[in-house]
Formats: C-alpha cells, sequence, structure tokens
C-alpha cells in the first residue's frame, strides 16, 4: 500500500513538475520581450529623440498643420495666462461622431510657471493612429458662473498622417475660434 502511495506521489510531482516547466518558459520568454522593448527604448533614449513639438502660444490659429507618422508621437502646446482659471480640454472625435481619428492623445501635461500671472502650458501628445488627413481639436474653457466651465470656442490642427492625404475625419465638428 505504500508503495503505491510512493507512486501516486512521484506521478502528481512529474505532473506539477510539467505544469511549472511550461509556466518557467512562458515566464521566460516575457521577460525577453520586457527586454527587447526596454532595449528600444533605451536605444531611443541614448540617441536624444524626442517628439516633435507644436508650440501654439495663447492665441492658436486654426488651419496650422503638422505632420507625423503612424506611431510618432507630437506634443502640442497651448497656453493661458496663469491664475485666470483658463484652461485648454482635448475634443475627442469619437465622442461625438463615429468617425476614425488619424491620431489619438495618449497623455496630457500641465506645466504652471513659479511666478503669479505667469503662462500656465497645456501639452498634449498626439500619437499618429492611421494614414490619413483629420483634425486635432483643442477647446478653451473660462470658468463660468458657479466653478462650472464655459467654451470659449474650438481650435484646429490639422494633422498629416504618413503619405496619404485622404481626409479621414473632416467637417465633424464645428469649428469657431
Amino acid at each position: 500500500m505504500r508503495v503505491f502511495a510512493g507512486v501516486a506521489a512521484v506521478a502528481l510531482s512529474s505532473d506539477v513538475l510539467d505544469s511549472l516547466k511550461a509556466e518557467n518558459e512562458r515566464l521566460q520568454s516575457e521577460v525577453a520581450e520586457a527586454l527587447k522593448v526596454q532595449n528600444q527604448l533605451l536605444q531611443l533614449e541614448l540617441l536624444n529623440i524626442e517628439p516633435q513639438v507644436l508650440d501654439l502660444g495663447e492665441s492658436p490659429h486654426n488651419g496650422t498643420t503638422v505632420s507625423v507618422a503612424v506611431d510618432d508621437i507630437v506634443k502640442v502646446h497651448l497656453k493661458v495666462h496663469g491664475g485666470t482659471g483658463y484652461s485648454w480640454r482635448y475634443l475627442d472625435p469619437t465622442a461625438t461622431t463615429n468617425c476614425i481619428p488619424v491620431v489619438t492623445m495618449v497623455h496630457q501635461e500641465t506645466y504652471a510657471g513659479t511666478v503669479i500671472g505667469a503662462p500656465v502650458i497645456f501639452e498634449f501628445q498626439l500619437k499618429g493612429q492611421m494614414e490619413g488627413t483629420g483634425f486635432a481639436r483643442f477647446e478653451l474653457q473660462s470658468p463660468g458662473s458657479g466653478g462650472e466651465l464655459t467654451s470659449e470656442g474650438v481650435t484646429a490642427v490639422k494633422v498629416q498622417v504618413g503619405d496619404v492625404t485622404t481626409p479621414v475625419c473632416d467637417g465633424d465638428t464645428i469649428v469657431v475660434a
């Protein structure tokens, strides 16, 4: 009886061992992929490759055009006077239309100056999603009554992704500013 129990325990240990080996191989593969991506990021950092910056200042104009490749990032800077309560926000086209945008916002930062009233910079990082021509739209908001923000207008940046000039999202939002 004990021999049988010992054999069963060995067989169970063999199954567990096989399972652990498979899990170990899977984890090694994931670590290798993560190291590959990290190595690519370090190479870009060593090359000092920074995303393109489009500084639109405090009074951006509609019709400004920026070109970007698919999967590349462009930083859009918009400013307001510090202490006024004004702010910029990215208008996601998928929230109001069935349009597939040529760029999507992947990150947003706000930088305030160290002096009272110094400009506040709103940075929007846009990533090229697909080839074509479209618009990235930003809304200027002011402090309204009751602490709610009200729209002061929309500005649009024309975005050319890749070499294809076919309009992908055009006329989906009325531009007023």
